[in-house]
């Protein structure tokens, strides 16, 4: 993969760690920073996590300590976690309901490399409507009969992890009832591409069911017919938007790369 962070001003690999570890670590933190600047995760709060595999340690991933805020994450200060080790508490600086999310994800589903998980607000509400998403505009249709829904359970706890890798099936998004939104990807661009259309998305249909309205829905030829269009994109344009979104971070902080 070509590198996102080639423009950041950066310490040099840290001694005894992989290229490949480096680069998702600088990945990872970059997301977080986007995050926090599109304003999906209020700065005062240390709760909802996004996860990277390790590339050359794919029975470990990196996340957050607890404490953090997403501000103050950088590719140093992420936490390497064994996918299938013993469960984790607050008394190891580990929000355990996240371990629980993503390790148990990234176990079953090999082909997933990173995931992003948000109790955005517009995200908060779409998964409380009973209807589910609504596929009304161009960019929805990606979802189009591609999304799952997992029921709540309470906060999650490693018990769930059958249940949520059951839900979530062979997709890559998931809308946790009475939670929020939950997206995977090969990459991190990919995840986090895939989470700014989500919200997005639910943003739209939220504004749209708000006036009342008669809503104008496809036929589900068209829908199906637009959505393998986006699922046939080629990665390497997955690849291209993710080195935009962080050239944009760059612009406004480049601390994450430390």
């Amino acid at each position: 993969m070509t590198s996102s962070s080639a423009t950041v001003t950066r310490i040099d690999t840290p001694h005894g760690m992989s290229a490949q570890e480096w680069q998702a670590r600088l990945d990872l933190a970059a997301a977080h920073r986007f995050t926090a600047l599109k304003g999906w995760q209020d700065d005062h709060m240390i709760y909802n996590h996004l996860s990277m595999r390790v590339p050359d340690q794919p029975d470990h991933f990196l996340m957050k300590e607890h404490d953090m805020l997403f501000r103050e994450v950088t590719a140093t200060n992420l936490r390497k976690l064994p996918i299938d080790g013993p469960p984790l508490s607050y008394r190891d600086n580990v929000n355990p309901a996240g371990y629980a999310i993503h390790g148990g994800i990234l176990q079953a589903r090999p082909d997933i490399n990173s995931i992003m998980h948000l109790h955005s607000v517009a995200g908060a509400a779409m998964s409380t409507i009973a209807g589910g998403m609504m596929f009304i505009t161009q960019e929805s249709m990606q979802f189009y009969n591609r999304i799952g829904y997992h029921d709540f359970e309470g906060v999650a706890e490693i018990e769930e992890r059958e249940t949520i890798v059951r839900d979530l099936g062979a997709f890559n998004t998931l809308i946790l009832r009475n939670h929020g939104l939950l997206t995977c990807g090969r990459s991190v661009g990919e995840a986090v591409k895939r989470l700014y259309h989500v919200i997005r998305l639910s943003e739209i249909q939220l504004k749209v069911m708000a006036t009342g309205a008669e809503v104008v829905q496809p036929p589900h030829d068209v829908c199906e017919r637009t959505a393998q269009l986006f699922t046939n994109r080629p990665f390497t344009q997955t690849d291209a938007d993710w080195q935009a979104l962080v050239r944009w971070v760059n612009f406004h902080a480049t601390d994450y790369a430390r």
